[in-house]
């Protein structure tokens, strides 16, 4: 452990155990100002009313859990009366839990997960257990109901109000890639009066943030805020081929702001603008190769065409795929090549919201948003120190992206027994010109920096992807009588969705490079109407049940890479003659039961929902051999449709005030996600059967808890303590719908704890994976693609398939990271 290290650690426990040395006392004091230290620790907002908290009756010692207000129908509503499994977490739980990304987020919140599969190249949500790896995500996130494109990991949190993530189908009212649900941030507006905030964190692995806001009003109409963040993660796992700490490392770099116009109570805007910058090392990553595989083929010592070795089967690996203690990525070539490796985001983000309410309480909302991403992704794809395909596997890229939207919503009075909203919605998004290469040729012999051929060529790319969206979306609730409500939404779309340009990518034929090209053109539309029907009973003011079926529908779209300059003619047309040009609308219909409840005089809160989900023309990726230009034998990954799925599900969420000090919190979700219908040949060669039918999804933990506490108590001397414990379970996870390998159980601690000597001031020491859990974080089922091999061909009954030997390669989990943070606010 390097000396800094030691040195934070041994701070971190001198705070721990000096508080701990009051802990004892601390329960002899008064409880008079209990709720107000919560308050002040950042256990609840008080201001906002966005989280849950001690709440004193005046003149008695009542306490109660505030209510939680959400717009996950559009409109501003008491969580509890909203007939969707809707989980908010608000900016005072971000803080005193020190949520820091998406990923506490979703550790935190049933049928919830995020997985870096790839570092923070796709951030992949999977809620209900709705999995893919690439193409468009199942899941989508929205900034102020704005739809995001990119990279949501590195957006500084402190600037968030509340993270609201809504399960099941949002179709209806959010519109595009909510197939299985949708994740928005609802950032803070700045504030009538002067205020502001920093904070300084380090910690070992190379911690260090800084956060800087502040908010103030220019004039009676006018208010606007500020801020500034900067992350920074020091590589977290040593490099064999670099032999440096270069994996893993992360750094963002962001400033905000926004300017609020309030003139009367008729009409107010909002002007939001955010810029970000990500710079990333390559992801930690393993693949285990060939040598490594301890299942289902084994070599005859004979060879077949291609000097192919002749395996008795597919060879694959099995059993729990564990993180390895050495990783070998080939980041100094990158270097070495002018192209760096790992990830450059550059991110725009500006929206406009206008509000005019109108004197019968009916409110006309405009949303107008422009975004620009510019991303470079330089990555290895073969996940190991050696070279695939002679240097093709190690790739870069760079293509900027913008898109454009606008919504127009109008509501009615919510407070009416009969209410609703209607809208029309538009979305646009387009790419720029950018460049791609690999480093074919390239001298990636460790220890021997420098390069064959130089200088490493760079081909064009060209815009080749274009997105419209075109929607009108309405809902009408009815309140019958006190008990029982009913509501109907639904949302029509037409996506025209395109891909045209000219594909251009270089090939080393004998001592020189070639450049092919490949023009395409490809457009269709696709049209929807996806409906939402929910009925609502309450039996008692604080006891509510829901049902609601709803429909979910994930748009066709086009596999880019069949399009490859690359690729010879033959090839390119085997994979049409496949249906790998492009990919089948996905559709879903999700029925759920709910209830959500109040106990012990609103001291506890328990919501619970059980729900089905048939899904049709499921995606998956694939990996599919292909022969290029060059005479040799490549692999690209497509979408492809694999047939059909069931996942049914147990989510529970609870809140449960202990004492005025003491809140704790609890979510589990049972997931039982099984395969329908997915015919596999490659199934063949490892479960022994062509269809997947009855299997489990991929990377979806059957069970996930969370279990949390936390404190909050003010001393006799007016100091604040406080602190919290959180543990998070996850099961095992398969890797492919094969089934052969998983993960292995995870179980994961992190702990926190501080003081408050005065109001505003604030110091706290973490640990996160305080036991440092090295469960796999994800698991890629891949190729291995140093050699090809022949195995009897299964599917014909004689002969041998010759390809590249199925593999796996895992992802390193977040090690233990620790450290103190500084916060003043005034």
């Amino acid at each position: 452990m390097k000396s800094l290290e030691k040195k934070l650690l041994v701070s971190a426990i001198a705070v721990i155990l000096s508080n701990g040395m009051v802990v004892g006392n601390s329960h002899a004091q008064s409880a008079a100002g209990g709720a107000e230290g919560q308050a002040a620790s950042g256990a609840s907002d008080t201001s906002e009313g966005q989280t849950s908290s001690a709440k004193a009756t005046s003149g008695t010692s009542a306490i109660k859990l505030k209510p939680v207000m959400v717009t996950a129908q559009r409109v501003s509503e008491q969580a509890q009366d909203v007939p969707i499994a809707v989980s908010a977490i608000s900016a005072a739980t971000l803080d005193v839990k020190g949520f820091e990304s998406i990923e506490d987020i979703a550790a935190f919140t049933p049928g919830f997960n995020m997985y870096q599969s790839f570092g923070r190249t796709l951030d992949r949500p999977i809620i209900r257990g709705m999995v893919n790896i690439l193409g468009q995500a199942n899941a989508s996130f929205f900034i102020d109901g704005v739809y995001v494109e990119g990279d949501i990991s590195g957006y500084d949190l402190s600037n968030v109000a509340q993270i609201e993530v809504l399960r099941g189908p949002q179709s209806a009212l959010f519109g595009r890639a909510t197939f299985s649900g949708a994740v928005n941030y609802i950032t803070k507006l700045p504030g009538n009066k002067p205020e502001g905030g920093f904070s300084l964190q380090v910690g070992n692995k190379g911690q260090e943030q800084v956060r800087m806001n502040y908010s103030a009003p220019l004039s009676s109409a006018w208010s606007f805020a500020a801020n500034a963040y900067v992350n920074k993660l020091g590589g977290l796992y040593h490099n064999s081929v670099s032999g440096k700490d270069d994996l893993g490392g992360q750094k963002t770099q962001s400033v905000g702001g926004s300017l609020y116009f309030h003139p009367n109570s008729s009409f107010d805007a909002t002007l939001r603008v955010n810029y970000q910058h990500d710079d990333d090392q390559s992801p930690a990553y393993y693949r285990y190769g060939v040598a490594n595989s301890n299942c289902f083929g084994t070599p005859t010592g004979t060879v077949y065409a291609y000097f192919a070795p002749i395996y008795t089967n597919g060879p694959n690996y099995c059993g729990e795929v564990k993180v390895p203690n050495t990783f070998a990525v080939n980041t100094p070539a990158f270097g070495l090549s002018g192209h760096d490796a790992g990830l450059r985001n550059n991110i725009l983000r500006s929206n406009v919201e206008l509000h005019y309410y109108f004197a019968n309480n009916w409110t006309l909302t405009s949303t107008t948003a422009y975004n620009t991403l510019t991303n470079y992704l330089g990555i290895d794809q073969d996940y190991s120190g050696i070279r695939g395909f002679g240097g093709a596997f190690e790739s870069f890229s760079s293509q900027p992206s913008h898109d454009f939207s606008e919504q127009l919503r109008l509501a009615t009075d919510q407070s009416a027994p009969l209410r609703g909203q209607v809208g029309v919605y538009y979305y646009r998004q387009g790419q720029g010109n950018g460049y791609k290469g690999d480093l074919t040729g390239f001298d990636l012999a460790p220890g021997q920096p420098g390069n064959s051929l130089a200088p490493v060529p760079v081909a064009p790319l060209t815009p080749g992807a274009t997105v419209e969206n075109k929607a009108v979306f309405g809902m009408i609730e009815y309140q019958i009588n006190d008990q029982w409500g009913a509501s109907v939404a639904a949302r029509w779309g037409k996506d025209t969705i395109g891909q045209a340009g000219l594909d251009s990518g270089y090939l080393q034929i004998g001592p020189n490079y070639t450049l092919f090209t490949r023009a395409y053109n490809d457009k269709a539309n696709f049209s929807k109407l996806v409906p939402r029907v929910a009925v609502t009973y309450a039996p008692q003011p604080e006891l509510h049940f829901y049902a609601s079926l709803a429909e979910g529908n994930k748009p066709s779209g086009f596999n880019q890479a069949v399009q490859s300059a690359a690729l010879t003619d033959a090839s390119r047309a085997s994979l049409i003659a496949q249906g790998l040009s492009t990919f089948k609308e996905s559709t879903s219909w999700t029925t759920e039961l709910g209830v959500k409840s109040m106990w012990l005089e609103d001291r506890l809160r328990v919501n619970a929902d059980i729900f089905n989900i048939n899904w049709r023309n499921q995606t998956q990726t694939i990996s599919v051999p292909n022969q290029t230009q060059d005479g040799k034998v490549g692999a690209n990954s497509y979408t492809a449709n694999i047939g059909s799925s069931r996942i049914r599900g147990l989510e529970v969420e609870s809140e449960f005030l202990l004492s005025r000090d003491w809140l704790l919190n609890l979510s589990y979700t049972y997931l039982d996600a099984k395969v329908v219908n997915n015919p596999d040949p490659n199934l063949l060669y490892t479960i022994g059967v062509g269809n997947a039918a009855g299997q489990y999804l991929p990377a979806v933990p059957k069970n996930d808890v969370a279990l949390g506490a936390t404190y909050n108590h003010t001393l006799s001397n007016g100091w604040t303590l406080f602190g919290n414990a959180d543990m998070f379970y996850q099961s095992s996870r398969f890797g492919t719908t094969s089934n052969i390998n998983w993960t292995g159980a995870s179980t994961k601690f992190n702990f926190r704890i501080g003081i408050e000597p005065r109001k505003g001031l604030r110091i706290t020491a973490y640990v996160n994976n305080a036991f440092n859990n090295r469960t796999t974080e994800n698991i890629l089922g891949y190729i291995d693609p140093s050699q090809l091999i022949a195995y009897p061909n299964r599917q014909t009954g004689s002969g041998y398939k010759v390809g590249y030997p199925s593999d796996v390669a895992v992802t390193a989990p977040m090690p233990r990271l620790f450290g103190i943070r500084l916060d003043y606010r005034f």
